[in-house]
């Protein structure tokens, strides 16, 4: 072989991850793209935009617009405000930069696992995790900026600084680890069941403890150190609103509130119905399992048992975070998808290393039609932002083409004539109250929080009490949805829809009609 050969040959491995990292990136562009075109992908990143804005106004979170998220999500949206402006641009850009962190980790994570086989090949599988991550997390509501990707981001860097040195972690790093799963924590709670995973990585991988009374010591000391990390950002946001004055405030919103939320019992059935549904859409993540359990089964056997060990906890902790929200909404499984998808990843190299080639063709063809419920969910989620790409851009919107830009262009005129004026989105789309700019007129700007029986507990108040001192303020316009919420007496308060139907035909006329919401006007 020449040595011009052998320098390709050499060239190739290097130039790899590259190539890999670059793809990922821009697959995870292109499957986002959609979403850049409109306001509103999921109501739950409408609120914490909101929340961001007031934030950047002057309000704290918690105080002039209520949620009882962590503090984490609303700084995220207001960085990427204040960086890319105050559009809806910031926010999907936010949400993109998270799928591509969740990717890019994913993927070197993976890469540590199959650290003992060719480069070529490990990089290759590797790159598939990541590429599973970017796919799953569509049909679970991954488009959105929901909270989940942004926490799973700070939890995939906090797991790789734990699985990838080799050899005893120092303190900087222990701290820094700590550090990493204190933000994911502070983005959403259910974090804290992954740190013991990542804590677990810290100990057990080869070379992390010494024999005997020294390796006890090693462990408290990786564990204070952690701790001094994880605790730091929510020690920091109790300062910062005992500085202003805001502490109780915080901690009815963000702390109370959510016990009282994980306090009401479930039916088991809606577990059952949302895992039987995951596995239906994602078979071969969850088949992975199996390959998990019976490499399990083999620790005592390998040279290196302990990678397979902590992909197992990993997934029970993450099972748990999935779990103990209780309600079992999609993006729940957002913290699940990425052990998963490296599991996946570690089973189907592990498969190809078979020196049959038709067990390999037989592996490649199985785990291509096993995406199909995948990709077919995923096309139908991204129908209707596909379908908002082919309408004219919205005047005064940038980018965007969808029907809450095209009321707020509408609205904002009629509002700028009578100064003071409030518009409130009784059921339609509370992204409205950032595209108008208008006085709230409420803190509860989160329809659910007054039409839910469970969210309206969660927060605290009488939701018709506070309907009452909304429609006492005589909001100039109201906004609702033409296709309203089931009317199920055990899950929504019809008192309060009885309200509004009696406040609108008593003092509202229909403004403007659009294909999904509804514009009153005040009557004279």
């Amino acid at each position: 072989m020449s040595a011009a050969d052998s320098a390709r040959l050499e060239q190739g491995p290097r130039l790899l991850p590259w190539l890999i990292g670059a793809a990922l990136v821009l697959v995870t562009l292109l499957s986002r793209a959609p979403a850049f075109v409109m306001s509103v992908v999921d109501w739950d990143e409408s609120l914490y935009f909101i929340m961001a804005q007031q934030w950047r106004a002057g309000h704290l979170p918690y105080t002039a617009v209520w949620d009882n998220k962590p503090i984490g999500i609303y700084a995220i949206f207001a960085v990427f405000q204040r960086i890319f402006g105050g559009g809806i641009l910031s926010m999907r850009l936010a949400g993109t930069s998270a799928i591509v962190a969740m990717a890019l980790l994913t993927w070197r994570i993976a890469r540590h696992y199959l650290r003992d086989q060719p480069a070529v090949r490990a990089e290759l599988f590797a790159g598939i995790a990541g590429l599973l991550v970017i796919g799953t997390t569509i049909p679970d509501d991954g488009i959105a900026a929901n909270t989940e990707i942004f926490m799973e981001s700070f939890t995939l860097l906090g797991m790789l600084w734990a699985l990838t040195p080799v050899g005893r972690i120092g303190a900087g790093r222990s701290i820094a680890i700590g550090l990493a799963l204190g933000l994911a924590f502070m983005v959403k709670y259910v974090a804290v069941f992954d740190m013991f995973a990542v804590y677990a990585a810290m100990l057990i991988m080869p070379g992390r403890l010494r024999r005997g009374a020294l390796g006890v010591w090693d462990m408290l000391r990786l564990g204070l150190l952690f701790s001094v990390g994880a605790l730091a950002p929510f020690l920091a946001t109790l300062g910062l609103y005992a500085v202003h004055g805001e502490l109780p405030a915080m901690l009815s919103a963000s702390i109370l509130s959510n016990m009282r939320r994980v306090a009401v019992p479930v039916s088991g059935h809606l577990a059952t119905r949302a895992f039987h549904a995951q596995m239906l859409i994602f078979p071969a993540l969850y088949l992975s399992l199996l390959w998990l359990l019976g490499e399990m089964r083999h620790l005592s056997h390998r040279a290196l048992p302990r990678g397979p060990l902590i992909l197992g906890l990993w997934f029970v902790t993450s099972l748990l975070g999935v779990a103990s929200g209780g309600l079992y909404f999609s993006h729940y499984f957002l913290q699940l998808l990425p052990v998963l998808c490296i599991t996946t990843a570690l089973m189907l190299a592990a498969l190809f290393r078979s020196p049959s080639r038709a067990l390999r063709w037989a592996v490649a063809v199985l785990f291509l039609l096993s995406l199909i419920p995948m990709l077919s969910r995923s096309a139908a989620d991204m129908r209707r932002m596909v379908e908002d790409m082919g309408r004219p851009p919205v005047a005064g919107f940038g980018l965007l083409r969808d029907t809450p830009a095209e009321v707020a262009a509408d609205l904002n005129p009629a509002l700028a004539a009578m100064p003071g004026s409030e518009a409130y989105v009784f059921d339609g789309e509370p992204i409205l109250y950032a595209l108008l700019r208008e006085p709230l007129p409420t803190k509860f700007v989160f329809p659910s929080f007054l039409l839910s029986k469970l969210l309206a507990h969660t927060v605290g108040i009488d939701p018709l009490a506070e309907l009452n001192h909304i429609l006492a303020q005589k909001p100039l316009f109201i906004i609702r949805r033409t296709n309203p919420d089931d009317q199920n007496s055990s899950a929504r308060n019809l008192d309060v829809y009885a309200a509004m139907n009696a406040a609108l035909g008593a003092d509202y006329t229909v403004w403007k009609r659009y294909d999904t919401m509804v514009v009153y006007r005040r009557k004279p």
